[in-house]
């Protein structure tokens, strides 16, 4: 089930189109073809039962998106969003500036530097959080988790991996006691999850 098969019934300019959840009807699935000027369903029986739908259709998608122009060589390796609906990205240029930054969809699209390795990042940002005060959470590929706040711009080492369990960093989450959890890569095929109290250097 599943599987795309040539159908020699195929008239003129018909293509086959798989859908991911294909109509069924009395134990078949429907097979629907595109076809130039118009479309023709035709059935393939004894297929089985489809799995269950687990989300319906949302539709067609709206636009191609925004285009937002970054610096040439900026990488990113995380996608969060602030409590103004702003999308905030981390990552570095070529691996040796890093920078967290916030992109505008709203009005005109616009994209702006929140902070850098010249403001205190002190490696590659590989996960980002915002505190219900606004306040951005970055953690860095070598394990060090950094708070950001701004207006005035602040950032402040509040976990630095003392004990250097942390290989590599790959994402951050934050509960509602204030414990974050760190993704962290050890090698190939394989990891491990930790969960850490900054103020504790824990």
């Amino acid at each position: 089930p599943g599987a795309l098969r040539s159908e020699p019934g195929l008239e003129g300019g018909e293509t086959p189109v798989e859908l991911a959840h294909p109509p069924q009807r009395g134990g078949r699935i429907a097979r629907p073809v595109r076809a130039a000027p118009r479309q023709v369903v035709r059935e393939l029986p004894d297929v089985g039962a489809p799995a269950a739908v687990l989300l319906p259709s949302q539709g067609f998608v709206p636009g191609r998106g925004v285009k937002v122009n970054v610096s040439f060589g900026f990488q990113v390796f995380d996608l969060a969003a602030d409590n103004q609906g702003r999308l905030l990205v981390g990552g570095t240029n070529f691996g040796s500036t890093h920078h967290i930054k916030r992109v505008t969809l709203s009005g005109t699209p616009s994209i702006a530097t929140v902070a850098s390795s010249a403001n205190g990042l002190s490696d590659i940002v590989e996960g980002l959080v915002v505190d219900v005060d606004d306040a951005i959470y970055a953690l860095t590929r070598t394990g060090t988790i950094h708070k950001i706040t701004e207006a005035p711009l602040t950032v402040t080492t509040i976990f630095s991996d003392p004990t250097s369990q942390i290989t590599a960093g790959k994402d951050l989450a934050l509960d509602v006691d204030g414990t974050f959890y760190v993704a962290c890569r050890e090698s190939w095929d394989f990891g491990k999850l930790m969960s850490v109290t900054p103020f504790a250097g824990s």
